[in-house]
């Protein structure tokens, strides 16, 4: 189904671990987010999110969140995740 049929779209953020990832997307959400935020507990490396990033099935959005990133955290950011 589309994401124009839909009532409602839903991403999961903060996820830390491949078994967080799977299930996020096995429970529907239509996409899953990754936290580049020194300040967060969430906040992944882009080594850490590479890997979260590779366990995400086809047909899940990826996104990356920031606040107020260096122009390199973006950089690697997308480098590691490839969002959507």
């Amino acid at each position: 189904m589309s994401v124009a049929h839909r009532a409602l779209w839903i991403k999961v953020c903060g996820l830390r671990t491949v078994p967080d990832v799977i299930a996020a997307a096995e429970a529907g959400a239509d996409a899953v987010g990754f936290v580049f935020h020194d300040a967060s507990p969430r906040n992944l490396k882009a080594h850490e999110a590479s890997e979260l990033a590779a366990a995400v099935p086809a047909g899940i959005g990826k996104v990356a969140v920031f606040l107020h990133p260096t122009q390199a955290q973006v950089d690697a950011a997308i480098d590691a995740v490839q969002p959507d």
